[in-house]
């Protein structure tokens, strides 16, 4: 191989590379651009509501202890947010960062309370995934949202109303 080989062609392969990369950057920057106003709401929505679960029941934790069913549900809530986070990425979108912290969201002063709390706003998870449900999404938007609130409607109620009947 010749001198000018030996020092072109890691300049062609970076700056292949270079383009490649550039281009990349650029379908997602195109994507980003063309989504739907209302889906980037839905998903700011949605992914904000799965936040403060998380946020709330983490507080209930600190302030009551490793009680169920709230042990079990925030992990659950973080798979929720997580699924509608791919969704801002499969886009080209930036995640959100959550609005919430242990400050800014109720503190309880039993865990019947709690439960009581954390089943009503189950419910009105629900219905917010009704409301975005009812509308035309992305397949892929669809599919989490529905995943979601089957988790909700199955699962973070009747787990939450058995709290409630016992405490």
């Amino acid at each position: 191989m010749t001198w000018k080989y030996a020092v072109l062609l890691p300049l062609l392969v970076a700056s292949s590379v270079s383009a490649a990369l550039g281009a990349a950057s650029t379908a997602r920057a195109e994507r980003a651009v063309d989504v739907d106003p209302a889906v980037k709401d839905a998903l700011d929505t949605m992914i904000q509501d799965e936040y403060e679960a998380e946020v709330i029941y983490r507080r209930v934790l600190h302030d009551f202890g490793e009680i169920r069913p709230f042990s079990n549900i925030v992990w659950a809530e973080q798979r929720h947010s997580a699924a509608i986070a791919a969704l801002y990425r499969a886009r080209g979108l930036p995640v959100p960062a959550s609005r919430f912290s242990p400050e800014n969201v109720p503190a309880y002063g039993s865990v019947r309370e709690a439960c009581a709390a954390a089943l009503e706003d189950e419910l009105e998870n629900i219905a917010l995934y009704d409301r975005y449900l009812e509308r035309a999404l992305p397949d892929d938007v669809r599919a989490a949202f529905e995943y979601n609130r089957r988790a909700s409607l199955e699962h973070h109620v009747p787990a939450f109303r058995r709290c409630v009947a016992r405490r």
